[in-house]
């Protein structure tokens, strides 16, 4: 290789993931030599891009020329075009909409990092943004700009949960599930390639920092981005993989929650291609129902619930993990500084949060935090009670008016995380 694509190869690394590594006049070299020739371009790229998923391409395009000129099909075979061809085709049936939308996605990633980077984000950078634009009178704002730079952070994390589904889909396209489900006594569900096991992602402390300094459950949050990630790449494989299709048809699709959550984020074209085999099978089990003696909850059992739901178990190896990693960052001082600007875990994961933390002082920590959390809410409450019956309405901060919700979620946990998501604006 020419030190000219080397040096384009380290240019387009980080903004490319799928490429195609062409070695052409390979009908020139003896077949020692042409083993040679494939490792030692292979090893190359793989230094350069710093990746072992590297396939390289060997052809002849003077036989693949000449086979089309004269209709040999054995000189096209020998030209070894056969197998590019086909990758191409694959490629462009099979991948080509994940690539585009990895490639959005990951510029949407390195402008948010770049804005973060430089600071935008900060409170006190936009509280002096919002000086400055009100001192100005460049625009009049109705919204707090606070909640748009948690917005976009959260969003952040989202847009890193379906880069690494991209990623994952790239690199694991061929595995199998791990679970199958009966429906009833000897039916068992027939065995298919489904969409692979979603590893649980790795959490480093800064990882902690950015989750607590976001609004409400630091655990709903993370589950909720981690869930958004394990459903863009299903959405993605039952779009586009029939044996994923299968595989689906024959779990029984997910738990009713799980169910409209996916929906949520499907586009009507992919739910109705992703859905069509799920239905058409539970119509074949009631048809075969009519005629057979089945168990009295027969019906009632092909509805998956949180005990056989791909989606409820992936939540809790999630939840599980996060909650360990949490108590161990809270047993340190940084953690528990962190953790003490934070709104906090809702009850129930500050349940779990409280038999995982290894000493009494975080155990003490961890109950003083969450009432005093509560306390503040309540008195912001009425505070915004008394103001709104006085009409003193312009004294209300937008902290007291949101106290109602930050205790409700403090109470039952995020939203996002204890009901369906929202599918064109409706519940």
């Amino acid at each position: 290789m020419t030190s000219v694509e080397l040096d384009f190869l380290k240019e387009i690394k980080q903004y490319v993931h799928r490429i195609f590594f062409v070695v052409n006049k390979i009908d020139l070299v003896t077949e020692s030599e042409r083993n040679e020739v494939l490792k030692f371009v292979t090893n190359t790229i793989r230094k350069q891009i710093e990746t072992e998923d590297v396939k390289v391409y060997p052809i002849s395009s003077r036989l693949a020329l000449e086979a089309q000129n004269t209709g040999n099909k054995n000189l096209y075979e020998k030209s070894e075009l056969n197998s590019l061809e086909n990758a191409l085709a694959a490629f462009l049936s099979t991948e080509k909409s994940a690539a585009f939308l990895s490639a959005v996605t990951q510029k949407l990633i390195r402008i948010i990092n770049r804005e973060v980077a430089a600071g935008i984000f900060e409170n006190n950078y936009v509280a002096n943004r919002i000086q400055e634009i009100q001192k100005e009178k460049i625009i009049s704002i109705h919204q707090d700009p606070h909640d748009a730079a948690s917005a976009i952070l959260t969003a952040q994390k989202k847009l890193l949960a379906l880069q690494r589904s991209f990623e994952q889909g790239q690199t694991q396209r061929s595995a199998k599930a791990a679970t199958s489900y009966d429906i009833i006594e000897k039916d068992t569900v027939e065995s298919e390639v489904l969409p692979e096991q979603i590893e649980v992602q790795s959490i480093s402390e800064k990882d902690f920092q950015g989750d607590l300094q976001e609004s409400g459950c630091p655990v709903c949050t993370h589950i909720t981005n981690e869930v958004s990630g394990f459903f863009a790449h299903w959405q993605y494989q039952l779009s586009m993989e029939e044996e994923a299709r299968n595989g689906f048809a024959s779990e029984l699709g997910f738990c009713p929650m799980h169910t409209w959550q996916l929906l949520a984020m499907s586009s009507p074209h992919g739910a109705s291609k992703g859905y069509a085999k799920l239905f058409e099978k539970i119509a074949e089990k009631l048809k075969v129902a009519q005629h057979e003696n089945v168990p009295a909850n027969f019906v009632g059992r092909m509805v998956r619930n949180s005990d056989n739901c791909r989606v409820c178990e992936f939540q809790r190896r999630v939840q599980k993990d996060y909650i360990d990693k949490l108590a161990r960052f809270i047993n340190t001082p940084d953690g528990r500084n962190a953790y003490q600007n934070s709104e906090g875990a809702c009850l129930r994961h500050l349940d779990m949060l409280l038999n995982s933390v290894s000493s009494e002082e975080s155990r003490l920590f961890l109950f003083m935090h969450a009432s005093r959390g509560f306390e503040m809410d309540v008195e912001d409450m009425r505070n915004y009670v008394l103001k709104r019956d006085a009409l003193r309405r312009n004294l209300i901060h937008s902290n007291q008016e949101s106290a109602y919700r930050r205790s409700v979620i403090r109470f039952v946990g995020n939203r996002s995380v204890c009901m369906p998501w929202e599918e064109d604006g409706e519940i």
